[in-house]
């Protein structure tokens, strides 16, 4: 999953559904039947001002980003997988250097269930990863989810591998619980479907069959590139993704997309082990949730780069071979 901003629906690692969490704990099933398409005019100098205008002025001026209320976090998204199957260079979530591993809907309920206890209030779920149509028993984890949770708007991101006609008539049935699709477009999953015109009609039948559904498409010609770096710098502006939280089955909750799966990535293990802020223990309890939640800088974002929302051409991680595509959702 490549690093798709936060602000849409953070779901495999690049930029997700944007839904604009409300402030209450209880959210209206609102149901759209089409979507919206996701550009920036990214690659250009359009995309330098737009990105500045949305993270840098605000930070500049000593703004405070406050976009939840009260004992609201939005939005949790849940790392149910954690591989995938287009091994994107910048992969924000590092899904590339991951195992093969897939976790089930329960082992996330304990948390779900005590943050909900605990009146931290938030409206959508988000199934991230990794690439979730790689999960085994992905229909289920999104219906026990909308059983457990139904007053929550239940959500996913997905490079639309599996966007063929006949897998897509198949599938479409089992999307009943799903409230929200973002649809990630990357080149080559693009040429693979056939082009942009084969592309787009797939999307639409998307649409046509599941009329409840919420689909929207988010352009992954590029993406923000990162890197971690040893030496500390102080960031001059927000973070697209400083406020994806996403929930591990080990009940830690990451501030960002980056923080969730450096544990993969053993060439920044000096800068993960000086880290305190990467992660909320909710096995401690809630009592410091909040607090950790606003925090903007946190020690991480000293050591990264992504906040300058640098963008390059997507293309793939060469020296990490991608996984079979039909290894989960049958061909």
């Amino acid at each position: 999953m490549q690093n798709r901003t936060c602000r849409s629906l953070r779901t495999d690692n690049s930029t997700r559904f944007e839904a604009s969490p409300s402030d209450t704990n209880v959210a209206s099933r609102h149901r759209l039947s089409r979507g919206r398409f996701f550009s920036l005019s990214k690659g250009g100098r359009v995309w330098n001002v737009l990105h500045f205008l949305k993270y840098g002025l605000g930070f500049r001026l000593g703004m405070r980003r406050a976009p939840h209320k009260d004992r609201g976090i939005g939005r949790i998204n849940l790392l149910a997988v954690e591989h995938c199957n287009n091994s994107c260079s910048y992969c924000s979530t590092s899904s590339p250097f991951a195992g093969k591993r897939s976790h089930s809907v329960g082992a996330f309920f304990p948390w779900l269930d005590l943050l909900v206890q605990e009146g931290i209030q938030f409206t959508n779920i988000a199934i991230t990863g990794g690439e979730p149509f790689l999960h085994s028993d992905l229909f289920a984890f999104i219906d026990g989810l909308d059983h457990r949770y139904a007053d929550k708007e239940i959500g996913l991101t997905t490079n639309f591998f599996w966007g063929s006609e006949n897998k897509i008539r198949n599938l479409a049935p089992k999307l009943k619980s799903l409230d929200h699709m973002l649809i990630s477009r990357y080149p080559n999953v693009v040429a693979k479907l056939g082009g942009e015109t084969r592309f787009s009609e797939s999307v639409d039948l998307v649409r046509e069959l599941c009329p409840h559904l919420d689909v929207a498409v988010s352009d992954m010609s590029h993406i923000i590139a990162w890197d971690l770096h040893t030496e500390q710098h102080t960031p001059t502006a927000y973070c697209c993704t400083s406020d994806c939280y996403t929930l591990r089955t080990d009940g830690n909750i990451s501030h960002c997309s980056i923080g969730v799966g450096l544990e993969n990535r053993p060439e920044y293990a000096e800068i993960l082990k000086k880290s305190r802020d990467r992660l909320y223990d909710l096995s401690q309890g809630v009592s410091g949730l909040l607090s950790w939640i606003r925090k903007y800088p946190f020690d991480l974002c000293s050591h990264c780069t992504l906040w300058q929302g640098v963008q390059v051409p997507w293309e793939p991680l060469k020296r990490q071979p991608a996984l079979n595509s039909c290894e989960a959702i049958k061909c």
